[in-house]
């Protein structure tokens, strides 16, 4: 695996690991979104706070 694989699933891991992580308010959730082809990773949180 080249250098660029190696950091892309690092970065898969680390991200993934950080939205495991809950919210005080249950009513929201965190999606990981990645696009493997360009590169690109979006972290969303869905919900009602308040």
């Amino acid at each position: 695996m080249d250098n660029l694989g190696k950091y892309q699933k690092l970065i898969e891991e680390i991200l993934t690991e950080y939205i495991k992580i809950p919210y005080s308010n249950r009513q929201l959730e965190t999606k990981l979104i990645i696009d493997r082809t360009a590169t690109n990773y979006i972290i969303m949180t869905l919900g009602w706070q308040g």
